[in-house]
């Protein structure tokens, strides 16, 4: 009945893995033992069912016809298939196994075309790990089997063109890996490399993506006496790479190897495998423009594998949302699951599985440019062989027009109830931040912790499609302004734009800025508050009572600063950060720019604002004038369409940066429950466990071993310096900086050299720049100078009211800072390379916001 895994050699019987395996055992190498269940059985399997050829017309008409979802294909196959139990005969049989080979066995999928050179089936099929009991093996066989028909390998069938001819099973003894990893016996970058990732522990946590790898590429020739490196010895790295050459000569081609060494230093291997066509030579661009805002440093694993999950779903829902065919939504699953990357430990928009997933929609092209003008990205990708475009998945021209139909009520009925859905967002995320005061956090177990990080990875992935239509309406509508503003007029559509942005109503940003600007008229009118804020910052925290959460004085300046503090102070720079203290944890800079302020004797924020709204509708009417009234009924509704939108989605990023603070709070108090418990040497170290691990703490899962080991590499990648804003790189190559930094711009010396940036708010201004880095430099900023800083976010709206000019290093036209700029009339340049290192502390600058350059006299 079964096959020892030694003499598998028939692919036809025994599927690609298992005749591989079976190959290399008889070739001499080392390859845990075991079994296969060949493909008979599984014939077999499928006849008792009943169902044999209702399964059989659900594939065919899943081939034939894609709008059948093959979510619902698979679900009425899986449900047939484990309704139906093993023969006696065979569960008699695993029974005999198990019992005669004590240990710990992994039970893994081996389908007939699988791992071939034209498609690999990497992570289509199941396999199960940690099997130790009899039940469990049965289990995961029938499980093994029931895969054969996932909704990911019929769509992923369906994207190669390749069929699976029938599946086998491999069981075989599990081998606790201490040092586990991949290997391309020819790097998809360079043909002459062998490239090789790895982990500490097994293999699983890198294939299934969870955790980043240490990456190592040597010469195809190398000969011996490489030096010891992160997990591994010298003498490991040659005897891996002699092993690997061996295997791809035994094969005759390029390989994909999976390789574990247990903790006495043997080395096994689990799988080897062509490397497909696809895996070589595809070209992947990425871009830290825009996501930088929001995280504008290193990250740790708890941050990356949120930003993934959270990425893959806000896509999927807008799909969703906008009556996308199901059958397109599981075309892009791939693009979804990988729309951010990291590089040195930063996040970077996958800027070629984006544009892909906009592809998916009719006019892909269009919606793709806009988003790079959107977000400050410049770099258009190439329709790759693999995407499902929009006219790929077209399945007639009767079809086509239906399902245009339905998405457009579903779009014109998402976009009419956006602000309902944005309050509604609010009010979700309302409800939860009152759950995550410090003090009731205080109140919570681990479990309690857990349910609540539970509760916010829920808002973040289910209920976020307020905010998420919000951005997209501001995408769409600033994309169709700026085109139309193009087409009806002469001058730039981009100066055109700054001007009828300026002095938006109801920008909730701007409301820190006027909540600071009162406070600071109530000091500047009382004499005794004027005298308290000579003295240092520590002086007048101890008299308002700080007492490391709240004011606690009886003071008449008490409650109004902890009122500002309460409603405003979650908003700091890098606010969705987990390692960035809030005004609310740490008010000192509040009390630095409050100084500041009250030293203000030019108009407020209301006036100015009020200033900028007269030029914008000034500016509206002047341009109304000279458009037909068809085309100036288009002119006036794009326009309250992107003020409308603007505002809904500066209020959704105000909830979103409340969410995060209460995310911080909730992973510390898990961090410091760990700590004490002794199963974390520090509290910080949480960060460096996923979302997934930490949740799985409620289910009675183990902190993960790998944790010392992640952290060593975010401190060994996070000192990594000019990490360039756009990296090109092979998909499936891990990227790591030159050892020679790329030569970049020298600073400029001269009057007559100018930095080149993008015009973000319009007006020109000379003043002394202050370069800042965050809000520990808010302190160095005065009025009236120009802010030179790596990016903004909201949280730096309040020091933006200080200043006359604003020079960034990242962003693009419709960033925050860039919003807030045009608030405030203040004259700002984006995207200037290296800004902060080229221009001087303290030197004299002219910003040219209408054409986009700085520059910086002697």
């Amino acid at each position: 009945m079964f096959l020892a895994l030694e003499s598998a050699d028939d692919t036809r019987r025994v599927g690609g893995k298992a005749a591989s395996l079976g190959r290399m055992l008889r070739a001499g190498f080392t390859v845990p033992d075991g079994i296969v269940l060949p493909t008979e059985l599984f014939e077999d399997f499928l006849d008792s069912t009943g169902r044999r050829e209702d399964i059989q017309e659900l594939v065919e008409a899943l081939d034939v016809s894609i709008v059948n979802a093959a979510n619902d294909a698979s679900n009425h196959i899986q449900g047939w298939l484990e309704e139906t139990p093993l023969s006696d005969a065979l569960s008699s049989e695993l029974s005999r196994y198990f019992n005669g080979n004590p240990g710990v066995f992994a039970v893994r999928s081996s389908a007939v075309g699988e791992d071939s050179a034209r498609a690999s089936f990497a992570g289509q099929l199941d396999s199960f790990l940690d099997i130790a009991d009899e039940q469990a093996l049965l289990e995961a066989v029938k499980r093994c089997w029931c895969s054969f028909y996932s909704a990911r390998g019929l769509t992923y069938q369906r994207a190669t063109g390749v069929r699976l001819a029938g599946m086998a099973v491999i069981i075989q003894t599990q081998i606790e890996g201490a040092v586990s990893g991949v290997a391309f016996t020819q790097s998809p970058q360079d043909s002459n490399s062998l490239l090789m990732e790895y982990v500490e522990g097994g293999c699983e946590a890198l294939v299934s993506g969870e955790v980043t790898p240490e990456s190592l590429t040597i010469s195809r020739e190398h000969d011996g006496g490489h030096k010891a490196i992160e997990l591994l010895s010298g003498p490991q790295v040659d005897s891996l790479h002699s092993t690997f050459m061996q295997l791809e000569d035994e094969f005759g081609a390029p390989q994909d190897i999976e390789w574990t060494i247990d903790p006495d230093g043997q080395l096994y291997l689990l799988q080897s495998r062509p490397v497909t066509v696809t895996d070589a030579g595809e070209r992947v661009v990425y871009s830290n423009a825009n996501i930088n805002e929001n995280y504008p440093g290193p990250v740790e694993p708890f941050l990356q594998s949120l930003a993934k999950t959270s990425y893959a779903h806000y896509f999927r829902n807008l799909a969703i949302a906008y009556g996308f065919a199901p059958h397109r939504i599981e075309a892009m699953e791939d693009a979804l699951q990988n729309i951010v990357g990291v590089h040195g430990q930063r996040l970077y928009y996958d800027v070629s599985n984006i544009h892909a997933v906009f592809r998916m929609a009719p006019w892909g092209d269009v919606f793709a440019q806009w988003f790079n003008d959107f977000v400050g990205v410049e770099v258009n990708t190439e329709t790759r062989d693999r995407d499902a475009t929009w006219e790929r998945g077209k399945l007639g021209r009767a079809a086509e027009a239906f399902e245009l139909f339905t998405m457009s009520l579903k779009i014109i009925e998402q976009y009419r109830t956006m602000t309902t859905q944005v309050e509604a967002f609010e009010r979700t995320v309302t409800n939860f931040v009152r759950k995550c005061t410090p003090a009731k956090l205080r109140e919570q177990d681990r479990d309690g912790l857990v349910k609540l990080l539970e509760g916010f990875i829920e808002i973040r992935c289910h209920k976020w499609i307020g905010a998420t239509l919000a951005d997209s309406a501001c995408m769409v509508c600033c994309g169709a302004l700026d085109s139309f503003l193009g087409r009806a007029f002469d001058e730039d559509s981009d100066v055109l734009l700054h001007g009828l942005l300026r002095g938006l109503p109801d920008i909730v940003s701007s409301e820190p800025p006027k909540q600071l600007w009162y406070l600071s008229r109530t000091i500047r009118n009382d004499e005794n508050l004027n005298t308290l804020f000579e003295n240092d910052t520590a002086f007048v925290l101890e008299t308002l009572g700080w007492d490391g959460e709240r004011m606690a004085a009886d003071h008449s300046f008490a409650a109004p600063l902890q009122a500002f503090l309460d409603n405003w102070g979650f908003r700091c720079t890098g606010e969705l950060m987990m390692t960035t203290t809030s005004f609310q944890e740490e008010p000192e800079p509040v009390i630095d720019m409050l100084r500041s302020y009250k030293d203000m004797v030019n108009k407020g924020p209301d006036e100015v604002i009020e200033s900028q709204a007269a030029k914008r509708l000034a500016q509206t009417e002047e341009l109304a004038s000279q458009l037909n009234p068809a085309t100036e009924q288009v002119f006036r509704t794009l326009l309250r369409a992107t003020g409308a939108s603007l505002s809904l989605r500066e209020r959704a990023r105000l909830k979103q940066a409340q969410l995060y603070r209460c995310c911080r709070r909730i992973v510390f108090a898990l961090g410091e429950e760990l700590a004490a418990s002794g199963e974390l040497s520090n509290a910080d170290d949480v960060l460096f466990m996923t979302w997934q691990e930490m949740v799985s703490l409620g289910e009675g899962s183990e902190v993960p071993t790998e944790v010392a080991q992640r952290k060593r590499r975010f401190e060994r990648e996070s000192l990594w310096e000019d990490l360039p804003p756009r990296i090109i790189t092979t998909r499936g190559q891990s990227w790591s900086p030159p050892v020679t930094p790329q030569t970049t711009e020298e600073a400029v010396e001269s009057d007559d050299d100018a930095l080149r940036g993008i015009a973000a708010a319009a007006g020109n201004v000379t003043s002394r720049a202050t370069v800042a880095l965050g809000q520990q430099d808010f302190h160095t900023i005065a009025a009236g100078d120009i802010l030179v800083a790596p990016q903004t976010d909201p949280g730096w709206a309040t020091v933006l009211f200080l200043v006359q000019g604003l020079v960034m290093e990242r962003g693009g036209m419709l960033s925050h800072g860039a919003i807030i700029a045009r608030e405030f009339g203040i004259p700002s340049v984006v995207g200037v390379h290296r800004a902060t290192e080229r221009i001087p502390n303290g030197s004299t600058v002219l910003v040219d916001g209408d054409g986009g350059y700085v520059h910086i006299h002697a």
